[in-house]
């Protein structure tokens, strides 16, 4: 099953996010600060990261911009209880997959993650064409991904 990341500097958060994810069967990976889930997203590779914007050290917007450095097209879940409607704006700019207020329905975190795990196309991924020519981005065989960008390349010259 797919490994989860949850990154929030809350105890109760990570041990109910734990709880209710390893009953869904997901692999969960827990760390209590940012710079830990950096730490452990680079060495576990998660397939989802559940991030808070809010924490002690290094905030989430921070992380996030982070991990869209070593993985554009990431999976990424934004679970906040300080969340505004500009924060919202901002993470979703950096191309978070999801963005849930903290105290919603728990289910909700499991039906994203169900949803984004069966079409991770569906997320707010950006497309980086060089890594898409060499066959390298999206869920297709490396040759239909070659020429699916050939074909966007020829449409749009100047990239996603």
């Amino acid at each position: 099953m797919a490994k989860i990341l949850v990154i929030d500097d809350e105890q109760s958060i990570r041990d109910l996010l734990e709880k209710l994810l390893r009953r869904e069967g997901y692999e969960v990976v827990l760390a209590e600060s940012g710079w830990k889930g950096l730490e452990l997203f680079c060495q576990e590779r998660p397939e989802v990261v559940v991030l808070d914007l809010k924490m002690s050290g290094i905030e989430g917007l921070t992380a996030l911009q982070q991990v869209r450095r070593l993985n554009p097209d990431q999976l990424v879940i934004i679970l906040t209880g300080a969340g505004t409607p500009e924060k919202e704006q901002e993470v979703r700019e950096l191309g978070v997959t999801e963005y849930i207020e903290k105290g919603t329905s728990l289910s909700l975190i499991g039906d994203s993650l169900k949803r984004l795990l069966r079409n991770p196309d569906l997320s707010f991924q950006r497309v980086d064409i060089k890594r898409c020519e060499r066959g390298e981005q999206g869920v297709f065989p490396a040759d239909d991904i070659r020429k699916i960008c050939h074909v966007v390349k020829t449409l749009c010259p100047f990239g996603l």
